[in-house]
């Protein structure tokens, strides 16, 4: 991937820290002003409108409305008796 062009939006720093790296000044990725002022836009913008109520929990099971549940499945182990059962 180090041949790959990198976006117009990326803008690189250098930033003369001793420390930060092991060259005399370190660079850093960071993004052009373009693309902070679009950032800053879109984050200040009023909330988008709902689309609906939403998705909402169910107030009653299907056994307590009389109806079939065709998921609803029980699994039973069943263990041999041991002798002292046996009789």
């Amino acid at each position: 991937q180090r041949d790959r062009e990198i976006p117009a939006f990326f803008d690189f720093g250098g930033v003369p820290e001793p420390g930060l790296a092991r060259a005399e000044t370190a660079m850093v990725l960071g993004y052009c002003p373009e693309a902070v002022t679009d950032l800053v836009s879109f984050v200040v913008l009023p909330p988008r409108p709902k689309r609906g109520p939403g998705p909402t929990a169910p107030q009653k099971t299907l056994l307590e409305l009389g109806l079939d549940n065709q998921d609803f499945k029980v699994f039973v182990r069943v263990r041999p008796c041991l002798p002292r059962e046996c009789g």
